[in-house]
């Protein structure tokens, strides 16, 4: 994400989006933790900023904010943020109270709370899906009922696709 003057938010896909300032949390945009593309990271990560992966993360991911997985990240994790934006690679389960967004070069294998989910055509999912339907986001102690959705996504990936048919 980069911010321009006008204020507004460029997202991960190129769409902008307006910045706004919340009391309590990172400025859209801001990256205050990056695990660069020769670092390797084993552990549990906690922060109030948002959270950038070009490197290699195995653990645990917890953030207020933001976890973007750059192309050439490579994570094994549960992760828990506000937005997930995926353009690498992630074994894990992520819960975030807002949106997951998965590029063309994404893959995710994993469960997925969220209140939105995006997937680019060639971006690739496989394990559940839930998603809430309220103002109060996603919550891995969401009990099965009429608040959520469920839905189990194979091999979304057209190329993978095709070989099957």
């Amino acid at each position: 994400m980069v911010s321009n003057p006008n204020g507004q938010v460029k997202g991960l896909f190129g769409k902008s989006k307006e910045a706004v300032a919340v009391p309590g949390r990172a400025v859209p945009g801001r990256v205050e933790t990056l695990i660069g593309s020769e670092c390797n990271f084993e552990g549990r990560l906690e922060s109030q900023g948002a959270i950038r992966i070009e490197g290699r993360f195995e653990g645990e991911i917890k953030t207020e904010s933001d976890v973007i997985v750059g192309e050439k990240g490579r994570t094994q994790a549960n992760i828990e943020a506000a937005n997930l934006f995926l353009a690498g690679q992630l074994q894990g389960n992520v819960v975030v109270s807002g949106r997951l967004e998965i590029a063309s070069t994404g893959r995710l294998e994993g469960d997925v709370w969220a209140q939105v989910i995006s997937i680019e055509p060639g971006g690739f999912f496989q394990g559940y899906c839930h998603m809430s339907q309220g103002s109060a986001g996603a919550t891995k102690a969401l009990p099965s009922s009429q608040s959520t959705s469920e839905a189990r996504l194979i091999g979304l990936n057209p190329a993978e696709s095709a070989d099957n048919d």
